[in-house]
C-alpha cells in the first residue's frame, strides 16, 4: 500500500531527484504525473486541490499537503517513511553536510543552471521568441563558475559531494547539472573529475537515474539545444 501521493514531472530537477531517491529505496508511493509544459500546476484545480503554491514536487500524506523537495525529505524522514539509509542518514553531522550542499546550490548550480535552461530552451519554447544572447551568455558564464566550484571544492578530494558515500546531495546535484543538456550545454566537457563523479552517481542509482532522465536525454538528442520555435524550423 502506498504511503503517500507524489505529484511530479520528470522535467523538474527536484522532482527527478525525489523520483530516483524513492525508487532506489523502494519507498512505495502513488504517482501523480503533472505536465509542466501544459501549465497544469497553474490551474485553479491544482491550487485548490494539490497545493496552494502551485509548484512541484508535492506530496499528500494523510491529508497533509507539502511542497519543496527538501521539506518533503525532512518530513518523510521524521515520519519514518524514509528508512535508515546512507543516502539520507540520521547522523547529525552527516546530515548537516547534505544540508550544507542543499543550501549552497539554491543560489549557485540550481539557479544558474536553471536560468540557462529557461532562457535557452524553456522560454523560447513557450513564447516562441529567442532571448537576447547576452542574457544567455551571462548565465552560461555563471554556470561555468559554479561547476568550477563544484568540481574543485565540493569534489576536491572525495568521491561524492559529502565524502566517499553517495547521498541525496549527489542525486540532486546530478539532476540539476544534467538539466542543461537540453539547452545544448555539455556540463562534463573538459571536466574529467565531474564526468567520473556523474558516472559513479549513475552506477549507484540506475536504472532509476536513466528512467528519471529519459526526457532530458531524448530532447537533448532531438533538438540539439535549439528550441522548437517556428523561426528554427
Amino acid at each position: 500500500m502506498a504511503s503517500f501521493k507524489f505529484f511530479y514531472d520528470l522535467m523538474s530537477p527536484p522532482s527527478r531527484a525525489l523520483f530516483i531517491f524513492f525508487n532506489k529505496l523502494q519507498i512505495r508511493y502513488e504517482p501523480v504525473k503533472i505536465a509542466l509544459r501544459h501549465s497544469e500546476q497553474l490551474t485553479d484545480d491544482y491550487r485548490n486541490n494539490v497545493h496552494r503554491l502551485q509548484k512541484l514536487p508535492v506530496i499528500h500524506h494523510n491529508n497533509f499537503k507539502l511542497s519543496e523537495s527538501v521539506a518533503i525529505l525532512m518530513y518523510l524522514k521524521r515520519e519514518s517513511i524514509i528508512p535508515e539509509t546512507l543516502l539520507f542518514p540520521s547522523d547529525n553531522r552527516a546530515l548537516a553536510r547534505i544540508d550544507e550542499y542543499l543550501e549552497w546550490t539554491h543560489n549557485n548550480i540550481r539557479m544558474s543552471g536553471g536560468m540557462l535552461f529557461m532562457l535557452k530552451w524553456a522560454m523560447p519554447f513557450i513564447t516562441q521568441e529567442i532571448p537576447p544572447e547576452k542574457n544567455v551568455k551571462q548565465y552560461e558564464k555563471m554556470f561555468k563558475t559554479n561547476l568550477d566550484t563544484f568540481e574543485y571544492i565540493w569534489l576536491e578530494s572525495e568521491n561524492f559531494v559529502t565524502g566517499n558515500q553517495i547521498t541525496y546531495a549527489d542525486i540532486l546535484a546530478a539532476c540539476d547539472i544534467e538539466q542543461t543538456r537540453i539547452a545544448g550545454y555539455n556540463p562534463t566537457q573538459d571536466r574529467p573529475r565531474l564526468s567520473d563523479w556523474l558516472d559513479k552517481v549513475k552506477a549507484e542509482t540506475n536504472p532509476f537515474f536513466e528512467e528519471g532522465h529519459k526526457y532530458i536525454y531524448k530532447y537533448a538528442e532531438q533538438y540539439k539545444g535549439v528550441p522548437p520555435i517556428k523561426s528554427s524550423l
